[in-house]
């Protein structure tokens, strides 16, 4: 059976958002700073969260349970954990997850607003501006993050 476009929508959204905790989790694990692997786990956290609305939200569109998200494992042609993954192999620092999870952050966001203005049914912009706002969030969030770390790696 087909699905509706606001269904498409709904699972671009809890794929996204799934993708997003993964590399966060992945991040956090791989965080030498216990500040900056909080921050990176918080944002998994959030990222949770941010599937759990999208399922409550819209709980009749005949998406999968939370679990069964989760369940899924992350995406294997998700670019950003392989950029991830190519940062630390590089021996990268925390700085570098950092400035890469600000440019994927927002990049999301860019493409998200984007997706928003094409639509003309309303749930379907709402879902998106929803992800582009939450996105938003984050972007901040990493970015003061960032710059606390860059400042600290300065002073030493």
């Amino acid at each position: 059976m087909p699905i509706s476009a606001t269904q498409q929508a709904l699972l671009d959204a809890v794929r996204t958002e799934r993708d997003a905790m993964y590399f966060y989790l992945r991040a956090a694990r791989t965080a030498r700073d216990g500040r900056a692997r909080r921050v990176f786990n918080n944002l998994a956290e959030d990222e949770r969260r941010h599937i759990e609305w999208f399922l409550e939200t819209c709980s009749g569109n005949d998406l999968p349970d939370l679990q069964t998200c989760l369940d899924r494992g992350r995406n294997e042609a998700n670019g950003w954990l392989e950029e991830l993954e190519n940062t630390y192999a590089a021996d990268s620092t925390d700085l570098a997850a950092l400035e890469l999870a600000m440019r994927k952050e927002e990049e999301l966001e860019q493409h998200l607003r984007r997706q928003a203005a094409k639509q003309t049914d309303l749930q379907i912009k709402r879902v998106y501006l929803a992800n582009a706002d939450a996105t938003h969030q984050h972007y901040e969030t990493i970015r003061a993050e960032l710059q606390r770390l860059s400042g600290e790696q300065n002073r030493t």
